[in-house]
């Protein structure tokens, strides 16, 4: 099996250069610098074996991974909240664009979006769930 380091670093360094920051699995509660966009790398459900791939070998195995796409809001006196659409579809498309995610280990493919809210905290986050699958 190839270890979640390895689809954890992979992950990251095939989005990386497209938000401010990125993290694993859950943002910090407080970062010493100001991101204006960060994205979030997570693999929240199993790690399936199917045993016997459609290729016929064994040792491949699969499961969901979760691209968390933070962007900080536009901040105002009459919306506090408001949601900086322009970056954030721009972060999003790119992120869109990197599919079908292909490395020597990993390939993830069909992206869906199946979120978009504020966390109420200075940020809108689109979250983008796709499958992977180790080769």
């Amino acid at each position: 099996m190839v270890s979640l380091k390895t689809l954890y670093y992979g992950i990251a360094k095939a989005v990386s250069g497209i938000c401010d920051k990125g993290y694993y699995q859950d943002r910090p509660a407080s970062v010493t610098d100001r991101p204006d966009s960060y994205i979030v790398v997570s693999l929240p459900s199993a790690v399936y074996n199917n045993e016997l791939g459609e290729r016929g070998e064994y040792n491949d195995f699969s499961t969901t991974v979760v691209l968390e796409v933070y962007v900080r809001d536009l901040v105002s006196a009459s919306n506090p909240n408001g949601m900086d659409i322009k970056k954030m579809d721009e972060k999003v498309d790119a992120v869109l664009k990197l599919f079908p995610i292909n490395t020597k280990d990993f390939k993830i493919n069909k992206p869906q979006i199946t979120l978009q809210t504020s966390d109420k905290s200075g940020f809108h986050v689109t979250f983008i769930q796709a499958q992977l699958t180790t080769k």
